[in-house]
């Protein structure tokens, strides 16, 4: 018994001392792998853009938790068993994990990690907030798909949702109707309710006046994927300028050192010198940095919003689906509310252009719908 607790006690021992050097005493979380030969945790190269991902899914296109395990299992990463992993733990080993910006949890001990991050403590602290609004404790266990949506054209008061049962004598049944309405508790407001099915036939007709043609989307892929390869050229080129400057005012420092060493500058020139050749290195290492850490940076964010206009006509015809509606909603619109039974939004930067095409496009021939696929303003990177 003296041998086995001694043993425990050197185990741990031996984790808690990989803690305080800032390194992972465990199996690392999804993202990342333990290195068998530094004995550190390195970035899964692969399953870092699945892990990053996710976060953007849940902060950006308001996906539930169900949606991103079955994202995550169709990348490969799941439970035990092989299937999805449980939302439990989707929360509490990744969407609410500190690790991902280098924040260490262990037996009670916060430490600061020695690993590198992919998640942005932004986008991080934002999946934190939504984390806690869809835990949020709903009153007698209701789930109303719209509320939250939308607020009152009138009063600009919150919108509720309640239940109403009618029975039918003829067949012997009871029908439940879902009415969102405003709560009138601001001022007094003229407006009436709206049926659930009404909003969402509504919510249907402009989601699909947000879709891209599918016949636009191979072109569309084959400029990106194009676009894609020119910037990292371009990035590649600038990064070798940079360290060619750069290099050129490490040379600079050096010749600026044998000067002085030789007498034939003073010290005080020396390192006024000196200073100014080092800010001017830090400039060139920080435009290094920015290039490498963001580069082609719209490009991420434009395909994602490219996949989901073109996504938006399937969502708007599909049945039985109607968080991907609202989601789908909130990520491409703003504004949102109700005035005489009619919803309307604003739609957001990007979304608005393809409102306009489709617009335009619903009285176009077929014919022409390929001179359309090239666009012209409002499509380029900010």
């Amino acid at each position: 018994k003296y041998y086995v607790d001694n043993l425990s006690q050197n185990i741990k021992r031996g984790l808690y001392y990989k803690l305080k050097q800032g390194i992972w005493p465990t199996k690392a979380p999804p993202g990342y792998i333990n290195n068998p030969k530094t004995r550190e945790i390195d970035i899964d190269s692969e399953k870092s853009k699945i892990i990053k991902k996710a976060f953007q899914l849940l902060v950006d296109e308001n996906y539930s938790f169900l949606h991103i395990t079955k994202f995550l299992h169709k990348f490969g990463i799941q439970g035990y068993t092989g299937k999805p992993i449980k939302i439990e733990q989707l929360k509490s080993v990744i969407l609410t994990n500190p690790f991902y910006i280098g924040t260490m949890k262990y037996g009670g001990e916060i430490v600061a990690g020695k690993h590198k991050t992919f998640i942005s403590k932004d986008l991080f602290q934002k999946a934190q907030e939504v984390v806690k609004r869809i835990e949020r404790p709903r009153y007698e266990g209701h789930h109303f798909t719209f509320s939250g949506l939308a607020r009152c054209g009138e009063c600009k008061a919150a919108i509720t949702a309640e239940t109403h049962t009618k029975y039918y004598k003829g067949t012997d049944r009871k029908v439940k109707y879902i009415y969102y309405r405003c709560t009138k508790k601001l001022v007094p407001c003229t407006q009436k309710y709206i049926e659930e099915q009404e909003l969402e036939s509504q919510l249907r007709k402009e989601v699909l006046n947000l879709s891209l043609p599918e016949k636009w989307r191979s072109d569309w892929l084959t400029w990106l994927e194009r676009d894609r390869k020119e910037e990292e050229t371009r990035s590649e080129e600038n990064i070798k300028r940079l360290e060619l400057e750069a290099k050129s005012l490490e040379e600079k420092q050096n010749k600026l050192l044998d000067t002085y060493l030789n007498g034939i500058v003073d010290e005080e020139i020396y390192k006024s010198k000196r200073l100014e050749i080092s800010e001017q290195k830090q400039t060139l290492i920080n435009k290094i940095l920015m290039i490498k850490e963001k580069g082609s940076s719209w490009l991420e964010p434009f395909e994602n919003f490219m996949l989901s206009a073109f996504q938006a006509r399937v969502i708007a015809s599909s049945k039985n689906n109607l968080q991907d509606l609202v989601n789908l909603a909130r990520s491409a619109g703003s504004n949102f509310n109700l005035t005489n039974r009619q919803i309307f939004f604003t739609p957001n930067l990007g979304w608005d252009t393809v409102f306009l095409f489709a617009r335009r496009l619903r009285s176009t021939s077929p014919s022409a719908l390929h001179s359309y696929a090239v666009l012209g303003t409002g499509f380029e990177p900010m």
